[in-house]
């Protein structure tokens, strides 16, 4: 069986938009629901939503956590628990309240592959925040140090899965070494379920099928980054000072957003766009980010039901 691992928050009409997509391109799945402890949103608003609907394959965590920023991890966690005590087998997908599945091609690809993750090695001196993070984490670094090689992996989590076996042993792992209790707040999920399966000896078999448009802005800031960088005549203070700028620029301007024209070259497979997206260089390591062969859902998708973007992906 499929699971997949929902983390919803607000707008209980984008909710069941997004139930709707996952059933659309999934013919047989079962969606588990984690709403954050800080959601205005009630289980029992939308557990009666979901009965008019007469929707049958989801089922609401009654464990809530708090999944401000940060913290999206315990969500997760959460849902793993849920299904380990259900005592069900197969393969758990993670996704975000804010992607959307484009193709039907998707359920075989997760049948067949079974693991799909990034192994994005984490180095010092990367251009990626969290890097900075996790690297003075000591709770988890000296935990990982433990294991032959102490490498430190990110992938990025929606659309990647693994096998429940595997992430039943992960949870164990952090249950017991305490591995959340740090006063360090960055994207734990994106380096925590994919490190840990490396640590314990598991590799994957394929590449998150989620197109982001995060690996977009990244990759148009640190290319500016890098020039920056590359400049002699400024000094570390002024550099600083002109990446904050950027950044603030950039994320204001929007062009890295995804579109209709987007969800259209994925489905059109469109070579020449995909090819010149398909690796990310964190300032001093090149990872491969998605299999070009393998793209069936897109984030980030604007939570608002009125959306074009999501209109369009509603109605193909």
């Amino acid at each position: 069986m499929i699971y997949v691992s929902l983390l919803v928050h607000e707008n209980i009409d984008v909710i069941i938009n997004q139930i709707d997509n996952l059933n659309k391109f999934y013919s047989n799945c079962i969606i588990i629901i984690h709403i954050s402890k800080i959601s205005k949103i009630t289980t029992n608003n939308l557990n009666e939503k979901i009965k008019n609907l007469k929707i049958k394959n989801v089922i609401i965590n009654n464990n809530q956590t708090d999944t401000s920023w940060g913290n999206v991890i315990a969500g997760h966690i959460a849902n793993i628990e849920y299904i380990k005590n259900m005592k069900e087998r197969g393969i758990i997908v993670f996704h975000a309240s804010n992607d959307m599945l484009i193709s039907n091609k998707v359920e075989n690809y997760v049948s067949t592959t079974k693991s799909a993750y990034n192994l994005r090695l984490v180095l010092p001196g990367s251009y990626w925040w969290p890097a900075h993070m996790v690297l003075q984490d000591k709770i988890f670094t000296n935990f990982v140090n433990s294991f032959n090689s102490g490498a430190i992996f990110a992938s990025q989590i929606e659309g990647s899965f693994y096998e429940t076996d595997v992430l039943f042993e992960i949870i164990t792992l952090i249950n017991k070494h305490n591995l959340l209790d740090t006063n360090y707040h960055y994207t734990k999920e994106e380096i925590f379920f994919s490190t840990l399966a490396h640590c314990i000896g598991y590799q994957p078999n394929g590449l998150p099928y989620i197109f982001s448009e995060v690996h977009d802005f990244d990759r148009i800031l640190w290319s500016k980054f890098t020039k920056i960088d590359n400049n002699k005549f400024l000094n570390p203070f002024i550099k600083n000072k002109l990446k904050k700028i950027l950044n603030n620029k950039l994320f204001k301007k929007g062009d890295y957003k995804i579109n209709i024209k987007t969800v259209l070259s994925l489905l059109n497979k469109d070579t020449d766009f995909l090819q010149k997206k398909e690796y990310l260089n964190d300032g001093n390591y090149i990872w491969q980010i998605y299999d070009k062969n393998h793209l069936y859902g897109v984030k980030r998708i604007n939570r608002n039901i009125c959306d074009p973007v999501r209109k369009f992906i509603s109605n193909l």
